[in-house]
């Protein structure tokens, strides 16, 4: 069943997060989307999330659903953007990206305000960063926290000094280099 509060869908940016089986999608901060999964959809979920070039035949056969209905509910789940790219799982090591750090960082709301930003342009500058794979906003004594990919540790000072610091409005960088990690993607 999905639910839809107030119909103005203009932003292409989306955010989702799982609660009790009901993913809630916001399309912007005037709009949601709610959804509620049952038994069926966390199974087609569960199984993609695994390998997500099976087809719709070899889906129905892994999780036990009838082909008719895993087409229906792929469509359904991607109309609603729980699903959102079929992708893949790369090893990191192999392309010489498996150096992961990770940034805290401040902002100051002042200088990013005279530089014409705000939380949402911040993080669209950040994207740009191609070293970046994970932007999360926080509370606590940081307000932000990247995640990073890099080929070595070298070209972190490189990219901290002129790429990060760079962006107006940030104000304060801590950087903590992950000794191990180990990333794995559930439902």
């Amino acid at each position: 069943m999905v639910s839809k509060l107030n119909k103005s869908f203009s932003s292409p940016m989306t955010q989702s997060f799982n609660y009790n089986h009901k993913i809630y999608i916001f399309w912007n901060k005037y709009s949601i989307i709610s959804m509620d999964l049952d038994d069926k959809d966390l199974r087609i979920l569960q199984t993609l999330n695994k390998n997500s070039r099976l087809s719709t035949y070899q889906l129905s056969k892994q999780t036990g659903i009838p082909v008719t209905t895993v087409h229906n509910r792929l469509k359904r789940l991607e109309d609603n953007k729980v699903i959102r790219a079929y992708t893949i799982d790369v090893d990191y090591k192999t392309v010489h990206r498996d150096v992961v750090v990770y940034i805290l960082m401040t902002y100051d709301m002042n200088e990013m305000e005279k530089a014409g930003l705000n939380t949402e342009s911040l993080s669209k500058i950040i994207w740009k960063i191609p070293e970046v794979e994970d932007v999360s906003f926080v509370t606590g004594r940081f307000d932000l926290i990247l995640k990073i990919r890099l080929e070595s540790i070298r070209t972190l000072s490189t990219l901290v000094l002129d790429k990060i610091r760079k962006v107006p409005g940030i104000k304060r960088t801590e950087t903590s280099y992950a000794l191990f990690h180990e990333s794995r993607r559930r439902i």
